[in-house]
Order: structure tokens, then C-alpha cells, then sequence
């Protein structure tokens, strides 16, 4: 069995494959560690002396506070591990907003941008082509008027002062 080109681009799909699948299965397993997670680490963590007011004095809301941040902390840090394990690395982060940004909608970003783009130049294409058409036609009007005032304007004999309006 000889080796051909498309062998080691089939054997990389079919690992990224397996290893997508791998992914997807384990994450109900990931979000009930996740959970489980929370729960240790609230229960064997020490309660501070002076609660923070979130916690509105309450130990138990301060342990299900505590645990509910770790919970959605591991689930944001195995979202990210999953995507990178699937060859999806993020593109950019909004600290602002809190999302991470990939390469699909980064691409798709700029995609609608520059078709928004191309449809920008063309009104403007049609806007100036309009516009130098209004302007030969003024030009026109203009050559027309001076033409006729010419025409209107009383002759003169030379040496006569007098104007005949």
C-alpha cells in the first residue's frame, strides 16, 4: 500500500474528527464537574468575618454566590479549551461586552463591510455621473442665455449715446 499525497490531509481530518466528537461528548460530563467543582470548593473555602452585600448577610446565599461564580468560571474556561481543541482560535476579545470574537465572524464582519462598501461606491459612482451631467446641462442653459441676451441687447450706432430701452 503506497502512501499518497491526500493520506496525511485525511489522517489530520479524521483526528480532528475524533477529536471533535471527543469534545462534544465529554461536555455534560464537564458541566456536571463544573457543578460539582462549585460546590466543593464554596463547602471547603472559610466564610469571611464581614460578608460582602451581594451576599445581603447571608452565609448559605454567599456559598451558592461563591459557587455559581466557579461554576460559570469552568464553563467559560472549557468553552475556550473545546473551541481551541476544535481549531477554532478566538480572533479578539471585548472587554466591554465580554465576547470573544472568531475568525468566522471576523470574516463574516468583513465581508458585509466591504459589500457595503462596494454599494457605497457605486451611489457614489451614480451621484457624481449625475452630477457632471447637471453641470454640462448648466453649462448649456448658460451658453444658451448669453447667447440670447446677446441677441437681445438694442444695437448701438457708434457714436450715438443715447440708448433706445
Amino acid at each position: 500500500m503506497s502512501a499518497t499525497p491526500s493520506q496525511p490531509e485525511d489522517s489530520a481530518d479524521e483526528r480532528v474528527s475524533l477529536l471533535t466528537r471527543c469534545v462534544e461528548a465529554g461536555l455534560p460530563f464537564v458541566a456536571f464537574g463544573s457543578i460539582l467543582a462549585g460546590i466543593l470548593i464554596t463547602a471547603f473555602s472559610a466564610v469571611p468575618e464581614s460578608l460582602p452585600g451581594v451576599a445581603l448577610n447571608s452565609t448559605a446565599l454567599f456559598h451558592v454566590e461563591r459557587a455559581g461564580a466557579v461554576v460559570v468560571g469552568l464553563i467559560i474556561l472549557f468553552a475556550l479549551l473545546g473551541r481551541t481543541l476544535k481549531g477554532e482560535l478566538p480572533t479578539g476579545f471585548s472587554a466591554s461586552t465580554g465576547s470573544v470574537t472568531y475568525t468566522e465572524k471576523v470574516k463574516q464582519s468583513a465581508s458585509a463591510s466591504g459589500t457595503a462598501a462596494k454599494a457605497l461606491q457605486a451611489r457614489v459612482n451614480a451621484q457624481q455621473k449625475a452630477l457632471n451631467s447637471q453641470r454640462e446641462d448648466i453649462d448649456k442653459l448658460a451658453t444658451v442665455l448669453n447667447e440670447l441676451m446677446q441677441a437681445d441687447q438694442p444695437r448701438q450706432m457708434p457714436g450715438d449715446d443715447t440708448n433706445l430701452s
